[in-house]
């Protein structure tokens, strides 16, 4: 299958950086209170860094990494954390460097090499955390944006393929599944964030990337289709999903 990551480019990095939910802290809190704090923990695949700094809460020492210049340029940055470009299937770090890994809404975009070298760099009893913070088109206390989301996004803005297998095939690489976590989060988005939001999912950016419609276009026709839920509220309350995994090496 061919599956190429789509987060790439200045563009989608300022617009990542700047509207997708903060959500990341639950995930280093429940780390810390599951197992404790580590030494050493390197954030792969980390984007603009929006999971990286939370790691502090588990970590004396984070680093985050991803393959794109333009996402890394957008990263906050500050004491105890760096940032390294390269590819997770060739990481430049040493083997058993790291005593904890974390993934989020990645593990999809990585080849299958990836896996083998994120067992290669952690620790014998270290800890891969991979998580996702999902949205499932859910408007708290408005039914119409989820039909508005399967009827006339999806349909015109199929899923990309993903290496969907990943997950499963970290046990054939010597990952043990130790534990799990799933809770729902309310978050509070204005008409201009969430068309924003949305703009920043894999399918819309390979839309305007493929060349299918612009920028402006895109915009255009979301923002016309969810105007009719903003009338009467400035903010409405979304449902986004927190899943995670933990294992062991």
């Amino acid at each position: 299958m061919n599956v190429r990551n789509p987060f790439v480019g200045r563009r989608v990095a300022q617009r990542y950086a700047s509207v997708r939910p903060g959500l990341h802290q639950y995930v280093a809190d429940l780390i810390v209170g599951r197992q404790g704090r580590v030494s050493r923990a390197i954030d792969v695949a980390c984007g603009t860094g929006l999971s990286t700094s939370p790691l502090l809460a588990v970590a004396q020492k984070v680093v985050g990494l991803d393959v794109s210049w333009d996402m890394l340029a957008m990263a906050p940055r500050g004491p105890g954390v760096s940032y390294v470009q390269a590819a997770v299937e060739q990481l430049p770090v040493g083997d058993a460097t790291f005593d904890l890994a974390t993934v989020c809404s990645g593990i999809h975009w990585l080849q299958p090499p990836a896996l083998a070298e994120l067992h290669r760099i952690l620790r014998s009893g270290g800890t891969l955390v991979v998580y996702d913070i999902w949205f499932p088109s859910q408007m708290i206390d408005e039914p119409h944006f989820a039909e508005w989301m399967s009827q006339t996004c999806a349909p015109r803005y199929p899923s990309i393929p993903k290496n969907q297998g990943n997950i499963e095939a970290l046990e054939s690489v010597g990952f043990t599944q130790t534990w799990t976590d799933d809770t729902r989060e309310e978050v509070r988005m204005d008409l201009r964030t969430l068309v924003a939001y949305l703009m920043t999912h894999s399918e819309r950016i390979a839309a305007i990337q493929e060349g299918r419609e612009t920028e402006r276009e895109q915009e255009r026709l979301l923002t016309d289709g969810l105007r009719p839920l903003y009338r009467e509220k400035d903010q409405r309350a979304l449902e986004f999903a927190v899943r995670v995994k933990a294992f062991q090496r």
